[in-house]
């Protein structure tokens, strides 16, 4: 074993310390030349063996050093971060809670700090469950949403309470879809027809009796 520990001391030794980036190292070649012609006896060379190994104690590496790890804290609350996640800002670095009250945006509802999902919408941060459909309360989330009067609605509840529906057949008017305005009403283009022989009026003159369209030929009629 004595015969071992000057090859173990210059080179296991420093193999392990060089883990330990940005600390003083000595020069264990020499070390191991002096310590095996004095013919130390072999306790004290494990002793001293182990003495160097591990009495540099714990320490963890981030951000690109070396740190003790009760010197590795929050600039904020001071609390150890060796557990648990960390953020970066700006050279300091936060736990996970001071930095979502440092930098966490607010939401533009009910103007406190987002903490956890963001909801992004109209250039602006939300709450999840604060950016909801004025009609039925429920969060919008990744739907298709409307604005009206600067409030937002979900498709459904949009359409059915602002979408334009044919005064023919009582049916959403499509986006596309081809319609004419007519008596105050909008109308498919398919839907404007005689009320009483069907014939469609699209683009001919028409008359009317109780908002109901009427060819020339039934208008003029007798009862």
């Amino acid at each position: 074993v004595r015969a071992c520990l000057p090859f173990l001391i210059s080179h296991f030794l420093p193999t392990a310390l060089s883990q330990l980036p940005h600390l003083p190292r000595p020069n264990f070649g020499l070390f191991s030349q002096f310590i095996f012609k004095k013919k130390i006896p072999i306790y004290v060379l494990l002793s001293l063996f182990f003495f160097f190994l591990f009495s540099r104690g714990r320490y963890l590496v981030a951000l690109g050093r070396s740190w003790h790890p009760e010197e590795f804290t929050c600039s904020q609350c001071k609390a150890v971060l060796e557990e648990g996640g960390f953020f970066e800002e700006r050279g300091a670095v936060y736990c996970t809670k001071c930095h979502d009250n440092r930098y966490a945006p607010n939401c533009a509802k009910c103007k406190k700090k987002i903490i956890g999902e963001i909801m992004h919408a109209l250039k602006m941060t939300y709450h999840v469950q604060c950016f909801k459909c004025a009609a039925c309360k429920n969060p919008i989330r990744n739907q298709a949403f409307y604005m009206e009067e600067g409030e937002p609605y979900c498709e459904r509840d949009y359409e059915k309470m602002f979408g334009t529906k044919c005064h023919g057949c009582d049916f959403k008017i499509d986006a596309g879809d081809r319609f004419l305005e007519a008596l105050g009403y909008s109308w498919h283009d398919t839907c404007f027809v005689c009320a009483l022989c069907q014939i469609n009026l699209e683009g001919k003159t028409f008359y009317s009796k109780k908002d109901k369209p009427l060819c020339k030929g039934h208008a003029f009629a007798p009862v």
